[in-house]
């Protein structure tokens, strides 16, 4: 778990760090703002949670009787990481969140947390070779991986995945 003062070699170390506490929890994030000195260096990067801002008014809702789902909800959780001699150490921990925290043993749905590796598209391409469907070319991912919760890829990435 990332804490203030925490020091690490990568910008990157930092932000799976804080990803996994965040799965473990129950909510996603994404790399918000980064901040550039003078001579180009990054300063500091803002990780925040995925709820994190407000939604633009969505002009298609605003004259029809359909109801909008505010996927964002202001939430301030986040996480600054300063760049001070080529160390990343994190500055600002905010762990408070104003909605629901998703059930942990669903958190790998969440966007964050899913991710087509290479070994994923290697097998995708391989199955789909063969000629069998995509649900049962899913369904046997899941069973090879003993679970949806450990194939780290949804139903629907998996299709995504034959498209590119």
């Amino acid at each position: 778990m990332a804490y203030e003062g925490m020091v690490c070699d990568y910008e990157e170390d930092t932000f799976k760090n804080y990803n996994e506490f965040a799965r473990k929890v129950g909510f996603s994030v994404h790399k918000d703002k980064i901040y550039i000195r003078a001579d180009g260096s990054i300063r500091s990067k803002m990780f925040v949670c995925f709820k994190q801002g407000l939604q633009k008014e969505d002009k298609l809702c605003k004259n029809t009787t359909k109801v909008c789902n505010e996927s964002r909800t202001d939430c301030k959780a986040r996480m600054i990481i300063k760049n001070e001699e080529d160390e990343w150490i994190v500055s600002e921990i905010v762990y408070e969140h104003n909605h629901v925290l998703a059930n942990p043993s669903k958190a790998y749905m969440l966007c964050s947390h899913r991710k087509v590796k290479d070994e994923h598209l290697a097998k995708i391409e391989s199955l789909n070779a063969t000629g069998i469907t995509l649900v049962e070319g899913f369904n046997y991912m899941v069973h090879q991986a003993e679970g949806h919760q450990n194939v780290g890829i949804t139903y629907v990435d998996y299709k995504n995945a034959l498209r590119k």
